[in-house]
């Protein structure tokens, strides 16, 4: 082969594999452009916790080994986004705004990130009902504040606070309706027991009465309570058996020798009305005396709509009512303002409750 042919031959060589190269080259190119190249651009973008130019080159990623890493790191991501909330690092809005945003393909039709977004609903939802028993609290609304409470779930970072501030909310509930207890039981109270049997045996009446006596409870705001007896029920239930009580009066007269005239008479000059009035008079002044001219005084507590009245054990005596010892009255109102007084008695022959009216 002469010279120039050889010369020739090497710059066909050279030509061709000048091109080989520049194939090969620009095949690489092409394959790092647009393979290697977006993958490692969506590496830093992780890194840097840009999720915006994660969502926008997530597409442009060819192997399927590089999609699932993005997906394994965008939920780690979203995961801890979840905890950043749970801890008040972030708000539920930022929550909300990154699940959508790398929902639209790269967490699409994901269980386990639907799973992590319902929690996040579900601990939003306490957070709320915390601030919301927080905002009825300062307004004074214990009731309303202990059910939203009530709602913190057990897994918000709250629970514990919640569970103190239902206990706290309670005494202070308590304490409330005590002091809306006290105010509104202030004044004087009748609780009334029908004596029409003792009296029947007392007086010797051929006829049964219903006679109903008034205990008049007077409560002065302070934790006093005076109880004495209330005159004007005696008198009203001798009105209301005057026929039975007049008869009686009179055959008592009688025994002592003075006729209707001059029973009349003593009547009127006393300033009664009627002989019934006379009998009511007489058994007020007894009774009084049996529990003293003042009455009796006893300390009472107040816990939401129940009275606690202590007596030390003295108890409430009088002869012509009963002899008994007691320990504690318990009186129970209602919302109307009437109530309901249950004691412990070691003997006493009327069943309580008494019903209670104010005066």
């Amino acid at each position: 082969m002469d010279k120039k042919k050889i010369i020739i031959a090497a710059a066909i060589a050279a030509v061709v594999a000048f091109l080989a190269l520049v194939v090969v080259g620009g095949i690489g190119g092409i394959y790092y452009l647009g393979v290697v190249k977006p993958f490692n651009d969506t590496k830093e973008a992780i890194n840097a916790g840009d999720v915006d130019t994660v969502v926008d080159l997530y597409d442009s990623l060819k192997r399927d080994g590089d999609r699932e890493f993005v997906k394994n790191e965008m939920m780690k991501y979203f995961e801890n986004s979840v905890m950043d909330f749970k801890y008040d690092r972030i708000s539920y809005e930022d929550v909300e705004s990154r699940y959508h945003k790398l929902g639209k393909e790269i967490l699409q039709s994901n269980e386990k990130a639907e799973s992590i977004m319902e929690e996040a609903d579900k601990l939003n939802e306490s957070k709320k009902n915390y601030l919301k028993a927080g905002e009825y609290r300062a307004e004074e609304d214990y009731l309303t504040a202990i059910e939203y409470y009530g709602k913190v779930w057990d897994e918000d970072p709250n629970y514990d606070a919640a569970q103190k501030a239902i206990g706290e909310c309670n005494e202070l509930q308590a304490q409330a309706m005590a002091a809306q207890a006290a105010e509104n039981i202030s004044g004087e109270w009748v609780a009334y027991i029908d004596l029409g049997e003792f009296l029947k045996n007392y007086a010797e009446l051929d006829h049964d009465i219903n006679f109903d006596l008034g205990l008049l409870f007077t409560f002065d705001g302070n934790g006093k309570c005076n109880i004495s007896i209330d005159r004007d029920s005696i008198m009203d239930a001798c009105d209301a058996n005057s026929d039975i009580l007049n008869i009686k009066f009179y055959e008592m007269m009688e025994k002592e020798g003075y006729d209707r005239a001059a029973a009349d008479l003593m009547i009127a000059l006393y300033g009664y009305d009627s002989p019934s009035d006379v009998f009511g008079e007489y058994l007020y002044e007894n009774l009084a005396e049996g529990f003293g001219r003042e009455g009796h005084e006893l300390d009472y507590t107040v816990e939401g709509t129940k009275v606690r009245i202590s007596s030390f054990g003295s108890g409430i005596t009088g002869d012509f009512i009963y002899d008994q010892n007691v320990g504690d009255y318990v009186i129970s109102f209602d919302e109307k303002g009437n109530g309901k007084i249950f004691a412990a008695f070691d003997e006493f022959n009327v069943e309580p409750p008494w019903v209670f009216y104010r005066k």
